[in-house]
């Protein structure tokens, strides 16, 4: 893919807020999907556990919006391993990061 589309996967690696996709979403627009579908999630399990498990970059861009993470900045540590676990606490309404990306359940 990277011989194919070198300009495509340097911006989606390197600076992920001027990525256009030809087939798929960029990252704003997975930002403000996910972001919505947080919401919507909050609203119906207020004062619930919620388990979101998903890919790398709408977790990312998840728990980063409430890290206060652009998205030019999603692929900065830390790095996203597969199973890894982020949590964010709300209280009011307001989203806390506790965790982020944790792999401690590895060892």
């Amino acid at each position: 893919i990277e011989n194919q589309f070198p300009e495509e996967v340097h911006l989606f690696w390197n600076e992920p807020h001027l990525f256009q996709s030809t087939s798929g979403e960029n990252f704003e627009a997975v930002y403000e999907r996910v972001i919505e579908g947080m919401q919507l999630l909050l609203e119906k399990h207020k004062g619930q556990n919620i388990l979101i498990v998903s890919h790398a970059a709408a977790t990312k861009l998840l728990v980063g919006h409430f890290a206060g993470i652009e998205i030019e900045n999603v692929w900065d540590d830390p790095f996203m391993h597969s199973a890894s676990l982020s949590i964010i606490e709300f209280e009011e309404g307001i989203g806390k990061v506790k965790q982020f990306a944790d792999i401690s359940h590895f060892q």
